[in-house]
């Protein structure tokens, strides 16, 4: 295992596009770190730099301590999982798990326990016989991360490794992802656009746009406490809804021009009960979304219709189309953005 540390690492490609800018972030010891942001971003082009499939035009990448730059793929000890596999359709799977340890000239006892112990870890054990054709796209992913496993390396780079497998699919790996992080401990580094796969699997996130750092913490602390308004509107679903107000007072909102943005998540509104003191969104409904548990609730603010609302609210409250709703949330849920940097502003 080791730590991984990008030093002011800039990429430029041909025509002057930045596609990462001076990044400056370290990913500790046995730690799975995602990635996330929109495409072009950056995020994948930081993960091909740390495996030696792109070079920085400045800045240095350590892994272990030592600066990579210099260093070709294969000297830096670092296993890739995919998007679309990159299994070799001729192999079978044990063929496929045991190719790296095969090419690096590990003793055929050796490659046969490492096999056997992925196999059994990652459940392909009835699998080993059979060429990736055979195989679902779960399964296909399996052994792509088993071959890179069975290798040991002292890093993982997973680049959108869920991507094309269909919803239900991609929970249930996303949970298998990691239990295995938690049985093996190696340094991981996970790219993706997917903010739930963000959320749910990194022990820590960093969230990129236009090829900087915009935030890096726990996804509590991302989710709880934005640093800007990008971050704010790329994490949480439904995003946070981002309001420009005047001010905010103790019993009301008022919205208009000129004046700081307010951020307020869906899940924070309710609906006020009579007689509450609580401040509250007049919002007429447009659209409801009825999931089972809740109601997801778009509509706009009754005194400017510009002015879109997203509230989450339990399906007991589930109202309709054209109803007028009293939407409460408490002070503490209020987050406060300058509009011009779009950097969070203190509430006091």
């Amino acid at each position: 295992m080791a730590e991984v540390a990008f030093r002011r690492v800039t990429k430029v490609f041909d025509g002057g596009v930045v596609a990462v800018d001076a990044l400056d972030q370290t990913v500790f010891d046995g730690e799975f770190m995602v990635l996330v942001g929109p495409s072009g971003c950056g995020k994948t082009t930081a993960l091909r730099m740390v495996a030696g499939l792109e070079k920085p035009t400045s800045g240095t990448i350590e892994v272990g301590g030592r600066v990579v730059n210099h260093l070709s793929p294969k000297e830096r000890d670092i296993a890739m999982v995919f998007q679309n596999y990159a299994l070799y359709p001729h192999m079978s799977v044990e063929q496929n798990i045991a190719f790296g340890l095969r090419r690096n000239g590990y003793p055929r006892r050796e490659i046969s326990g490492r096999v056997r112990e992925v196999s059994e870890m990652l459940d392909l054990h009835e699998l080993l016989r059979r060429k990736p054709a055979q195989l679902s796209g779960g399964q296909r992913q399996r052994v792509a991360m088993g071959r890179a496993i069975a290798r040991r390396p002292k890093v993982f780079l997973l680049d959108e490794p869920l991507s094309n497998l269909d919803a239900k699919l991609r929970t249930q790996l996303r949970a298998e992802l990691k239990q295995l992080h938690q049985r093996v401990r190696t340094t991981s580094i996970y790219v993706t656009h997917d903010q739930v796969e963000a959320m749910t699997l990194g022990e820590r996130i960093a969230v990129l746009n236009h090829g900087r750092l915009q935030q890096i913490g726990t996804p509590r602390d991302v989710y709880a406490r934005p640093a800007n308004l990008f971050v704010a509107g790329f994490i949480g679903s439904p995003p946070m809804n981002l309001l420009a107000a005047r001010h905010v007072p103790g019993a009301s909102l008022r919205v208009g021009a000129g004046s700081p943005v307010v951020g307020l998540r869906p899940e924070a509104l309710r609906i006020r009960r009579d007689g509450a003191a609580s401040p509250a969104l007049s919002c007429v409904v447009d659209v409801v979304e009825p999931l089972g548990h809740e109601a997801v609730v778009h509509g706009r603010l009754v005194d400017d219709s510009e002015a879109v609302v997203v509230a989450r609210l339990p399906a007991a409250d589930e109202p309709r189309p054209g109803d007028v709703l009293e939407l409460s949330f408490a002070p503490e849920d209020v987050h406060v953005f300058d509009r011009d940097s779009g950097e969070r502003l203190a509430v006091g």
